[in-house]
């Protein structure tokens, strides 16, 4: 990962990426990023409390896009960076 960002961006980026694993996304998406943030302890809940916005609501609105994503389980074919498999 790029050094030069800070440590808060590589632990959301890390989260964000490991929910898409999770949920066999293909692509790491803003959904996922968005998620990550609403579980970081940083800017984004300060920011949240700033704009007097409900950071349960948000973040479980958040999850909500996130799982609404189209996964690719078994069964699926996958096109990666090396090129279609199947699983």
């Amino acid at each position: 990962m790029n050094e030069n960002y800070s440590e808060e961006l590589k632990s959301i980026l890390e989260a964000a990426q490991q929910q898409a694993v999770m949920r066999y996304h293909q692509e790491l998406s803003t959904a996922h990023v968005l998620a990550a943030l609403c579980g970081s302890e940083g800017f984004f809940k300060y920011l949240l409390q700033s704009l007097h916005i409900d950071e349960a609501a948000f973040t479980q609105e958040a999850k909500a896009l996130v799982g609404s994503l189209e996964s690719k389980r078994q069964g699926s074919n996958h096109r990666g960076r090396y090129g279609s498999y199947h699983c």
